[in-house]
C-alpha cells in the first residue's frame, strides 16, 4: 500500500493529477533520462576538450559545431535539471503525503486510545457495578432464604401443634388432665413448633400469637375435660386441688411416671415453679414422700394461671 492508498483509507481524497503527470517516485524512466543526458553532456565536453587547436576551434566556430555542442550540452543539461526538479517535486510531495498520512494515522491512535482509555473507565465502572449487583443479589437471596425458611418453619410448626391437639382431643393421651398438658408442651417444644418459636426470623409478634394460639387450644381443651365454661375457667373460682394432682400422678404407670420424672428435671423451683411442681410430685410418688411434698405448695391452684404459666415456662423459658 503506497502513501495514496494510506491517506484514502484515512479519508482524505488527494488529487493524483499532478502525480500522472510526471513519472511514478524513483521510476526506471527518469533515471534512464537523466543517465541519458549526464553522458549526452560528457560525450560533448569529452569532444569539446580535443578540439584546441587553433584551426580546430576556428573551424568549429566558422561551421557552427562549436555552438552545435554548445546547445547540445545546455540543452541536455536542461533536461537533466527538469528531471532532477520533477523527482524532487515528486519526491517532495510523496514526503508531504507521507507524512500526512503519518499525522492522520498518529491522530487515529490518539483518538483509539482515547477511546481505549474511555472503555476501560466503562468496564470499571461496570465492573463496579457487577459487584454491588452481585452483592445486592446475594443478599436478596439470602433474605429470600430466610423468608422462605421462615415461612417452612412457620408451616410445621402449626402442622405439629394442630397434630399435638388432635391426638388430645382423640384421647391419644391417657393420663390426668394435668400431665396430659405437661406433655403436649414438651412435644411441642421438642420438635417442630419449639424449633420456630427458638430459630424463627420472624418478629416476636408473630411468634406471640402462635403462643396464644396454644394457649387457647390448651383452655379449650381443658373446659371440655373439667366440664367448665370460658367464663368460669378465667375466674379465680376454676381451681383445682393440689392433693387431687398428687394422687392422679400416683395413678398412673411407673414407667409414664419416671418420663414426667425426667422431662421436668430441668426445672427449678425460683424460675420454673409450676413446671418443679410437678417433677417434685412425681419424684415424691417415687419415694413415696407425697405428704411431705403437699406442705411445700397451696393446696388450691387457679387453673388459667397454672397453665397459662406452665405454658411460658415449656415454651419459652426452658432450653430444649
Amino acid at each position: 500500500m503506497n502513501s495514496i492508498d494510506v491517506l484514502d483509507s484515512c479519508g482524505f481524497k488527494l488529487d493524483k493529477q499532478h502525480l500522472e503527470v510526471a513519472p511514478p517516485h524513483l521510476t526506471d524512466k527518469m533515471i534512464v533520462d537523466l543517465v541519458n543526458g549526464i553522458e549526452v553532456i560528457d560525450d560533448q565536453i569529452k569532444v569539446s576538450k580535443t578540439r584546441t587547436s587553433r584551426w580546430d576551434r576556428f573551424k568549429d566556430s566558422f561551421s557552427g559545431r562549436a555552438n552545435q555542442r554548445e546547445s547540445i550540452i545546455n540543452d541536455n543539461l536542461a533536461k537533466c535539471l527538469q528531471s532532477t526538479a520533477t523527482w524532487l517535486q515528486n519526491h517532495d510531495y510523496e514526503l508531504a503525503s507521507v507524512n500526512l498520512a503519518i499525522t492522520k494515522v498518529t491522530d487515529k491512535l490518539l483518538e483509539t486510545r482515547t477511546g481505549v482509555m474511555k472503555l476501560n473507565d466503562k468496564h470499571n465502572e461496570l465492573k463496579e457495578s457487577v459487584i454491588q449487583l452481585a452483592n445486592t443479589v446475594e443478599e436478596k437471596n439470602s433474605k429470600l432464604y430466610d423468608y422462605i425458611r421462615d415461612i417452612d418453619l412457620r408451616t410445621r410448626a402449626d402442622r405439629q401443634l394442630d397434630r399435638a391437639i388432635a391426638k388430645w382431643q382423640a384421647g391419644g393421651y391417657t393420663s390426668d388432665v394435668y400431665t396430659n398438658v405437661f406433655m403436649i408442651l414438651d412435644t411441642l417444644k421438642n420438635n417442630e413448633f419449639g424449633l420456630y418459636i427458638d430459630n424463627g426470623n420472624s418478629n416476636l409478634t408473630i411468634k406471640n400469637e402462635m403462643l396464644e394460639h396454644l394457649k387457647h387450644e390448651i383452655q379449650n381443651q381443658l373446659c371440655n375435660e373439667l366440664s367448665i365454661s370460658s367464663t368460669v375457667f378465667n375466674s379465680s373460682s376454676a381451681r383445682f386441688r393440689l392433693e387431687n394432682v398428687a394422687k392422679n400422678i400416683n395413678e398412673i404407670g411407673k414407667s409414664h411416671l419416671l418420663c414426667i420424672n425426667y422431662l421436668s428435671d430441668w426445672s427449678t423451683q425460683n424460675k420454673e415453679p409450676n413446671t418443679w411442681l410437678l417433677n417434685q410430685l412425681s419424684e415424691a410418688t417415687i419415694e413415696r414422700k407425697e405428704a411431705q411434698v403437699l406442705t411445700l405448695f397451696p393446696k388450691n391452684i387457679r387453673v388459667n394461671r397454672w397453665s397459662e404459666r406452665l405454658t411460658n415456662e415449656n415454651i419459652y423459658l426452658r432450653n430444649a
